[in-house]
């Protein structure tokens, strides 16, 4: 849905300039940003892995019941290259 996409991103990218309105460091504004968008793609990567379909705006309606979905996708969850190195690759980066 290409009008969701863009709420999303114009609130994302909202909530980053005023981070770099308060704080004036770039960088503390990228990662905010890069931060939400890696989390998010790594919940989407395991709920495909499990489930087989991708996170959902419907889905946040399960973070009030986010011990009984973690406990239940604990199991199956095995760190994948790719996922090691996306995070490597952010705190890496968030670190030079």
């Amino acid at each position: 849905n290409i009008s969701a996409f863009f709420l999303q991103y114009t609130v994302l990218i909202s909530v980053c300039a005023l981070v770099l309105a308060l704080t004036g460091k770039l960088w503390a504004s990228y990662s905010l940003c890069a931060s939400v968008y890696l989390t998010l793609s790594v919940i989407s990567h395991y709920k495909t892995v499990i489930n087989g379909a991708p996170l959902v705006l419907s889905d946040l309606t399960l973070t009030s019941r986010f011990f009984d979905v973690f406990s239940f996708a604990l199991p199956q969850i095995k760190l994948s290259f790719h996922v090691v190195t996306a995070i490597l690759v952010f705190i890496i980066y968030n670190i030079v």
